[in-house]
């Protein structure tokens, strides 16, 4: 889908760029937004027994990137750093498929860094959103009506109109949401009967700048809060 305008989306400038290693021990930076508990706790053990200062986020991986990789500063200070880490995650059973140096979608290290992206098997795009993809507000597009959807890591969410009688409405602007049966997003409006369903799309876009990974919801019906309207969260890298 078309960028109209980069106001009509939300970028998230991931928080990667620019990540500054200290001189000494190398910075070891885990993402673990796909990980199970079990598995964070395992590589956890594993890296204190390392040389190496850990640290683990959430930050979302880039669509373009299926399959776990390692990308590390163009300036660390020893290689050897790097086969370390191979050797740790091995005895963990993740199998790196890609080790490379300076950048990767715009993820730049700096001095004395290693960014590990550990993807489980399968096509990431095709498994499901979780609570903390989902965790973001969704900007109309496609429409003429100014609205907002707000959705929380709790499985709640709020819907920010511009201008509108609220005693009109039908649907209220709070609600539950939940992914029943991916790749459809279920809205439930608090004290009310009627449901909607949007269906969730992601795509890759680029501008003059850098990739940006779209989330589209797409309703299924015509709903009375903000009719026709699509909905989006860009991310960008």
């Amino acid at each position: 889908m078309r960028l109209h305008t980069l106001s009509k989306i939300i970028l998230f400038i991931s928080a990667v760029t620019g990540i500054l290693g200290c001189v000494g021990l190398p910075q070891v930076h885990v993402f673990s937004r796909h990980l199970s508990e079990q598995q964070i706790s395992d590589i956890r053990d594993v890296f204190s027994q390392q040389p190496v200062e850990l640290h683990i986020n959430q930050l979302p991986i880039p669509f373009s990137m299926s399959q776990s990789s390692i990308i590390y500063s163009p300036l660390i200070e020893s290689h050897q750093s790097i086969e370390n880490v191979l050797v740790a995650l091995e005895t963990l059973d993740w199998s790196i498929q890609s080790v490379s140096p300076l950048s990767s979608d715009n993820h730049w290290f700096t001095k004395n860094t290693i960014g590990v992206y550990l993807i489980p098997q399968g096509d990431l795009n095709s498994r499901p959103l979780t609570a903390l993809d989902m965790a973001n507000t969704f900007i109309a597009d496609q429409c003429d009506t100014a609205a907002l959807i707000h959705f929380n890591k709790d499985y709640s969410y709020s819907v920010e109109l511009a201008s509108t009688d609220t005693a009109q409405l039908k649907y209220p602007l709070t609600g539950q949401w939940q992914i029943r049966n991916y790749p459809i997003v279920e809205l439930r409006p608090t004290g009310s009967q009627w449901y909607m369903y949007f269906e969730i799309d992601r795509s890759v876009e680029r501008d003059q700048i850098s990739q940006i990974d779209m989330t589209t919801l797409t309703p299924l019906d015509t709903y009375s809060l903000f009719p026709d309207c699509q909905f989006q969260f860009g991310t960008r890298f």
